[in-house]
């Protein structure tokens, strides 16, 4: 059997998520957060059980808003240095339809990298703050399209929440931490 090629396994038990042997993992079902993003509480799956919402964005300052052509998420858990991949959207799309909010560990907005070039960023992303070089210019698409960005080294982060350039269809968006995304 090639492992590289599976995308995910069912045994009697239910779904299997990870191999490993002797302590190293041949072997993980790709983790899309979007499906796990929350509510503010934590718990509840954003937006009804969906954990996207269509013709929404977050703003600069952590709320939502209407916006055609754009998807947002839910709360999704991230470390300082962790390593976002997204797909099912175009990232490179210039305007505010593409972000990355970040937040504490009581969920209050640290700031926002967006996609519009118009834009520097706000809170540590600008470029008076403490990590400009970590803003939406730093994303960057591999060959097989998937678009990658790094979290800053900012020990408060805790977690995020996405904005895509869906053209209204959440249901595409893929994000992941810390892990290739195999379509």
């Amino acid at each position: 059997m090639m492992f590289s090629d599976l995308k995910s396994l069912t045994i009697p038990e239910g779904e299997v998520t990870k191999i490993a042997v002797g302590g190293v993992t041949i072997w993980e079902n790709m983790k899309n957060w979007v499906k796990f993003s929350t509510e503010a509480d934590g718990v509840t799956i954003y937006n009804g059980g969906l954990g996207y919402k269509d013709g929404y964005r977050i703003r600069s300052g952590g709320a939502e808003a209407s916006i055609d052509g754009a998807s947002c998420t839910g709360f999704i858990p991230l470390k300082a240095g962790d390593v976002v991949r997204m797909s099912g959207y175009d990232a490179l799309y210039d305007g505010s339809q593409n972000a990355i909010n970040v937040y504490n560990a009581d969920k209050e907005n640290l700031g926002q990298a967006v996609g519009n070039a118009a834009a520097s960023g706000y809170g540590i992303f600008a470029n008076s703050g403490s990590y400009p070089s970590y803003g939406w210019a730093s994303v960057t698409e591999n060959p097989d399209g998937v678009y990658v960005w790094v979290a800053p080294p900012h020990d408060p982060i805790a977690f995020m929440r996405v904005t895509g350039y869906t053209l209204d269809e959440g249901s595409k968006m893929i994000v992941t931490v810390n892990q290739e995304i195999n379509t």
